[in-house]
């Protein structure tokens, strides 16, 4: 199957017109979902090109909707294209007080962990640091395994536990 289109747009303010072939509906539908979501292309149009009668071509214009593009659409049509794929880690990090390394723990969620450690108030620190990011698919024993190793190599005062 043999699908011929004038497609006409604006590309950042310039006037464009292509001349498509596309073999198959998919072809088609996968051009006009890239052009709709490319950043620049406004205004898009697409004609059907047709033998009528007397074997002139006319142009039929099929998506008039396209025109009409919402603020909604494009913004749902960006993000759609530029989602991200859902990453989780692990990790060891460390508490610093005046260049000293007080605390060492490990987490999955840093940023909860370092507001529940400011709001604890039993450990006095005035910034942070990540000592490794891991994977979320490391076990939580080798996580503890890891932290400890630190905990020995660091002896931060407030890991009174590890320190002995």
């Amino acid at each position: 199957m043999k699908l011929e289109y004038i497609v006409k747009c604006q590309y950042y303010g310039t006037s464009k017109t292509y001349n498509k072939v596309f073999y198959s509906e998919k072809e088609y539908l996968n051009f006009k979902n890239w052009i709709n979501s490319k950043r620049g292309y406004t205004n898009t149009k697409f004609f059907k090109k047709s033998i009528s009668d007397n074997n002139t071509k006319e142009s039929v214009e099929l998506d008039i909707k396209l025109n009409n593009k919402t603020k909604k659409d494009s913004l749902k049509s960006y993000l759609l294209n530029n989602k991200k794929e859902i990453l989780f880690y692990k990790f060891i990090y460390c508490l610093i007080e005046k260049n000293e390394i007080v605390y060492v723990g490990k987490t999955i969620n840093i940023q909860s962990r370092i507001l529940t450690h400011r709001k604890d108030n039993s450990k006095s620190f005035d910034s942070f640091s990540i000592i490794t990011k891991l994977p979320n698919e490391i076990s939580d024993s080798e996580l503890l395994k890891l932290e400890e190793k630190y905990i020995k190599l660091l002896k931060p005062k407030y890991n009174i536990i590890h320190n002995i």
